[in-house]
């Protein structure tokens, strides 16, 4: 391992060289995308650029382990175990955009990883995007940062731009302005630079959502202006979605709860452009802010109860506090107080917006 650490992803295969065994349960895209990163297959034809998203999915799934209940595909298991000689059997299954219960044990390994510490660029970058997918943005942050500054001292400008626009949004919901901010602003740099308008819209998104927080309403509709425009010329679905929950702070902001809602309901619709399943459970909270009609809340309601029921047992933080807040908010007079107290029982001490007080 020692001769491969100039490699690219070395820190990250050396992070999970002992867990081989498992990339056998893996669902092929994830399989496939970290073999690909390994060295260890070849790249997918339709692949021009190692893919990060699947990556991050796939480490994420492999420090959180194989669960009972939940199931890859045959032929991915297959490919992995004749690769490792391991047999096919139980795993990960990546659904709506991140592995289907990894949420539920994700943040507990990430803190171990955190803690233990020494990985080099690749491997944090990838952790901290594994990070965000389980809602814990507090463990992402410090992934992020080492992984910026690293990728800055190399001048891999490319990868850092992404990095920061992770890093940012990770710092919306930690509410740490003096990381957010610089990086909001280093992003767009460097993907105005280098032509990234992927990277450039989501910089433009947390820097709306950084501004609707501050109270300052007439930059954040600015920003998310310029967001929409490049978002439609260079659509991609969590951008699209991200734009719409973006419009809903700031319409709460500006209190306009009908406009608010108008928004946050296209992240739930399923025939909108701006249908993402998993940002759902980022929007719920907002949703149910917003939903001051009786439709409205009839609607909440509804997309929270089939939200909770997908999310099942999850223990991922942020989900359960935004379930807990939404229900409490959409409660009728009788249950209100009990759902009140039920999301106040939480820890919320790691989504500072959430936070009472």
């Amino acid at each position: 391992m020692q001769a491969e650490t100039h490699l690219p992803f070395a820190g990250l295969h050396q992070l999970t060289h002992t867990m081989t065994d498992r990339v056998a349960h893996l669902p092929p895209a994830q399989a496939d995308a970290l073999l690909g990163a390994f060295g260890m297959a070849e790249p997918s034809p339709r692949a021009s650029a190692p893919r990060f998203f699947m990556i991050a999915l796939a480490t994420l799934s492999l420090v959180v382990g194989p669960r009972a209940g939940t199931a890859g595909t045959r032929g991915g298991r297959g490919r992995a175990a004749a690769r490792f000689g391991t047999p096919p059997g139980p795993g990960v299954h990546a659904g709506g955009g991140r592995p289907a219960g990894a949420c539920g044990d994700g943040t507990r390994p990430l803190e171990r990883l955190e803690r233990q510490g020494g990985y080099d660029v690749q491997a944090a970058a990838t952790l901290g995007t594994a990070a965000t997918m389980a809602n814990a943005y507090d463990r992402a942050t410090g992934f992020l940062r080492h992984a910026a500054a690293g990728l800055r001292g190399q001048c891999r400008l490319g990868l850092l731009a992404q990095t920061l626009v992770f890093l940012a949004f990770s710092t919306v919901h930690t509410v740490d302005w003096e990381t957010g901010l610089p990086a909001v602003a280093e992003a767009m740099r460097l993907a105005e630079e280098h032509a990234q308008p992927r990277w450039l819209t989501g910089a433009r998104i947390a820097k709306a959502q950084f501004a609707a927080l501050h109270g300052d309403l007439d930059t954040a509709l600015a920003v998310i202006g310029e967001a929409e425009r490049q978002g439609l010329s260079a659509a991609h679905p969590s951008n699209l979605a991200f734009i719409q929950i973006t419009r809903g702070l700031i319409g709460l902001a500006a209190g306009d709860h009908a406009e608010a809602f108008h928004c946050v309901w296209r992240v739930f619709d399923p025939v909108d452009p701006a249908h993402h399943p998993f940002l759902r459970t980022i929007a719920i909270a907002e949703l149910a802010e917003a939903a001051t009609g009786a439709e409205q809340r009839a609607l909440a309601k509804a997309a929270s109860e089939r939200l909770a029921a997908s999310a099942g047992a999850s223990g991922a933080q942020l989900t359960r506090i935004n379930l807990a807040f939404a229900h409490a908010l959409l409660a009728d007079d009788e249950h209100a107080e009990e759902h009140f107290r039920a999301a106040l029982d939480l820890d919320m001490s790691r989504a500072p917006l959430l936070a009472p007080g």
